[in-house]
This record gives structure tokens, sequence and C-alpha cells, in this order.
């Protein structure tokens, strides 16, 4: 009797064990497939930034021999933020005096190193250094005047 008993629980603890073998082959079983066809995207695109002139600040004065800081103000219409990498002249654009005159005045071009970060939105009160040269040579008359110059701010992504 005791052998039979042994047998009869051998035959359920294999019946048991081949059922979860059977329901964890099945649990893993998975169809696979894949598809191919195309994605859309799209790249988006910068707008321009705007300038304006912006107060005058005392580390933006010129003298004689130096180069000077200009201020602005900017404001960066993109969704991203940029960076600011240079200053450049216009040519043929005259500078513009709100007050006294000044010929030996100049927009020499720089590259703004390191970049100025300029975030979204604005406007931002942003000072750029050594965007006017004053001659070393300026005449007298040229102290105390005050003035604004177009010039083009170039900015990318960082």
């Amino acid at each position: 009797m005791l052998r039979r008993t042994f047998k009869n629980r051998k035959r359920r603890v294999a019946a048991a064990s081949g059922t979860l073998a059977l329901c964890a082959a099945l649990a893993f079983a998975a169809w696979l497939v894949d598809g191919q066809g195309p994605g859309r995207g799209q790249v988006g695109q910068l707008q321009a930034i705007v300038v304006e002139a912006g107060a005058t600040a005392a580390d933006s004065e010129c003298f004689p021999g130096e180069l000077c800081a200009a201020t602005f103000t900017i404001t960066n219409p993109n969704s991203q933020a940029l960076e600011i990498t240079s200053v450049a002249d216009i040519p043929g654009d005259p500078f513009n005096f709100i007050s006294g005159s000044c010929a030996a005045l100049s927009v020499p071009g720089t590259a703004v190193s390191p970049p100025i970060a300029l975030p979204p939105g604005g406007p931002h009160a942003i000072t750029i250094p050594d965007v006017f040269a004053l001659a070393a040579d300026a005449e007298t008359g040229c102290q105390g005047a005050e003035f604004t110059k177009n010039v083009n701010v170039s900015a990318q992504t960082p």
C-alpha cells in the first residue's frame, strides 16, 4: 500500500510539474511582427531676433583709442535659447547722434567670446563689449556725444 501511495504521489508531482511547465511555455509564447513605412518629422525654423538700442550705461562710455560696449534691448521670439556670437557694422548706415557729434567713431566688428546667452522671450537688456571704437585722435568735441548705430547682431543655437 505504501508503494502504491508513493507511486501516486510521484505521478501527481510529475503531473503538476508538467502542467506548470506547459503554463509557463504558454505564458511566454508571443507572436512577433514587424512593419515598415515612412515616419514624418519637421525641422524647425528660427525667427529673426529683434534688436533695439538699450539704455546708456556708464560701462559703455568710449574714450580715445579704446573700444567700448554697446547696450541693446533684444527680444528672442523663438522657443529655443540662442547665443549671441558676433556684432558687425552695416556698411553705409550712419551713426545717429542724440546729442553732440563725433566723426571718429567706428564699428570694427567683433566676435562675442564667450557667446552671450539669449533666453527665449524678452525684451532682454544686453551689453556687448567692444562694439564701438573711438579713434585715438578723436577731437575734443566728441566728449559727451550720445549716439545710436544700426549693427548686425548674430545669434545661433547653442
